[in-house]
C-alpha cells in the first residue's frame, strides 16, 4: 500500500510539472505573423470545432459559419470601427496589417491560461455599395474552444450593429 501511494504521489507530481510546463510554453511561445496572418476567405479550415468564419454573401470560403452584413460605410471606416472594438478587449494585440489597413490579424489571449486565438479580418467594398468583411477566428491549441471563437464573432456583430445598413 505504501509503495502504491508513493507511485501515485510521483504520478501526481509529474502531472503537475507537465501542466505547469505546458502553461509556460503556451504563454511564451512565439507567434509567427507569416503563419497566422491569413486571408479569411481562402485559409483552410482547422478541421476542428475551434474556429468561426464569417463571409460575405455569395463568396466561396471553406466552412463559413455566418454571412457578413453589408454596412453603409466605406471599408476603411468599417476597419477603423473593428480595430477600435477589438483593441478594447483584454489580451489583444495587432499581429499584422496590410499597408491599406483593410486586412489585419489580431492575437487575443485567454485570461486564465493565456491560450492564443488569431482573428484575421479583411474589409472590402460590397457589390451593392457600402462595405462588408470576412473574418476567420481560430484557436492555436486544442480541438475545441468551448465556443469562444463563435462568441467573439457574435460580440463583433453586436458591436457593429449600430452602423447604418444600406437600403
Amino acid at each position: 500500500m505504501i509503495l502504491f501511494l508513493r507511485v501515485l504521489g510521483w504520478i501526481i507530481v509529474f502531472a503537475i510539472i507537465a501542466v505547469v510546463g505546458f502553461s509556460l510554453y503556451v504563454r511564451t511561445a512565439d507567434t509567427d505573423p507569416d503563419r497566422w496572418h491569413v486571408d479569411p476567405l481562402t485559409a483552410p479550415s482547422t478541421g476542428n470545432p475551434n474556429s468561426w468564419r464569417l463571409v460575405p454573401e455569395g463568396m466561396d470560403a471553406p466552412e463559413p459559419d455566418a454571412v457578413a452584413p453589408v454596412y453603409a460605410v466605406e471599408p476603411a471606416t468599417l476597419s477603423d470601427r473593428f480595430a477600435s472594438w477589438i483593441s478594447d478587449r483584454n489580451g489583444t494585440r495587432l499581429l499584422a496589417q496590410s499597408d491599406d489597413g483593410l486586412w489585419m490579424t489580431w492575437e487575443e489571449r485567454s485570461r486564465l491560461m493565456g491560450y492564443p486565438d488569431y482573428i484575421s479580418v479583411r474589409f472590402m467594398a460590397a457589390d451593392e455599395g457600402g462595405s462588408t468583411m470576412a473574418v476567420f477566428s481560430r484557436s492555436r491549441y486544442g480541438k475545441s474552444d468551448l465556443g469562444v471563437n463563435a462568441a467573439r464573432g457574435d460580440a463583433l456583430l453586436e458591436a457593429l450593429k449600430d452602423i447604418e445598413r444600406p437600403g
